[in-house]
């Protein structure tokens, strides 16, 4: 189930990108989708129209829910973000969905600009994907 949800979702969730071919990890996934650079002008001078994001992400049994450790990555940028998911079941037919992660880009002048870009598309994706993940869990 996590496998089909974790690929599924970016090939079905509207606004997630191009679904390049992932790469299969021993314990874990590598996620790769080519996504528009919806940035302001001056930084999208620097990385361009399009940016190829890698997604790691460590999946782990954890009481009755699972853990995910994930990084994500964006070509030619330093910098990214990391953090923790955690799945929990709450009741026979719901879960809690925590989510904590932390966005750095290092790049002089504009580093806080994109950052701030990151934090609003990283939370309206977030959106996407739990609606997405909850029709998908309800049968939809």
């Amino acid at each position: 189930m996590l496998r089909r949800g974790a690929v599924g979702r970016f090939e079905e969730i509207d606004g997630f990108g191009q679904h390049l071919p992932d790469i299969e990890i021993v314990g874990g996934r590598h996620l790769l989708r080519l996504m528009p650079a919806d940035l302001p002008g001056v930084a999208k001078k620097v990385i361009g129209d399009t940016n190829t994001v890698t997604q790691s992400e460590e999946w782990r049994p954890d009481g009755d829910g699972y853990t995910c450790d994930f990084a994500v990555e964006i070509a030619n940028v330093p910098g990214g973000m990391t953090g923790w998911m955690k799945i929990v079941p709450v009741g026979k037919a719901q879960s809690d969905w925590i989510l904590e992660y932390s966005i750095k880009v290092s790049i002089p002048l504009i580093g806080g600009k994109l950052e701030g870009v990151m934090k609003d598309e990283t939370r309206a994706n977030l959106e996407k994907e739990f609606a997405f993940n909850s029709a998908w869990v309800a049968g939809a």
